[in-house]
């Protein structure tokens, strides 16, 4: 894109709406209790966890605020089953279903929102009545980012309406 290299040196508002997932597979007995991971630059959020559900609808919004910088702006999306059994005796932790990464610097212009489908990859996938699952499943997502204003620029703002207002109460 034209815009790639606009927002390297500027800190940006990252907007994040996890919509929902199609196909996950089945990671305890007969269901799934999924939910989603998102990482960017030393940034996390986490979703609802949506019992027993294949084909989860989360409709989540999340924002980030990201430092300009040299660095590749790579959202990270990780995907996994909510265990239910105490640590005690479940030493793994949750499942991991899958992730994907997405690079904001290529993938999605700057003020125009991305929606789309994801393939998850990399996944532990449980063999169901002695076969492998095919797939992880795919995850719907929209990003979007935008300039943030600088703070100086805000401020000069906000102070000049203040003095013109107060200029104008003094005639």
């Amino acid at each position: 894109h034209e815009m790639s290299g606009i927002g390297d040196w500027m800190d940006r508002n990252v907007k994040v709406k996890i919509i929902k997932g199609r196909d996950l597979p089945i990671c305890d007995a007969k269901k799934s209790d999924p939910y989603c991971k998102l990482k960017l630059v030393g940034q996390s959020k986490v979703t609802s966890v949506m019992r027993s559900n294949l084909n989860p609808v989360w409709n989540e919004n999340f924002k980030f605020k990201v430092k300009g910088g040299g660095h590749k702006k790579v959202l990270e999306v990780h995907l996994y089953d909510q265990d239910l059994l105490p640590a005690d005796f479940n030493d793994d932790g949750d499942d991991y279903i899958g992730g994907f990464e997405i690079c904001l610097d290529d993938e999605v212009p700057l003020d125009q929102p991305v929606r789309k489908w994801y393939r998850l990859q990399g996944g532990d996938l449980k063999e169901i009545k002695g076969k492998k699952q095919e797939q992880n499943g795919k995850v719907e997502l929209e990003v979007s980012w935008s300039i943030a204003a600088p703070k100086s620029i805000a401020n000069v703002n906000n102070n000049s309406s203040f003095a013109s207002r107060r200029n104008f109460a003094s005639i």
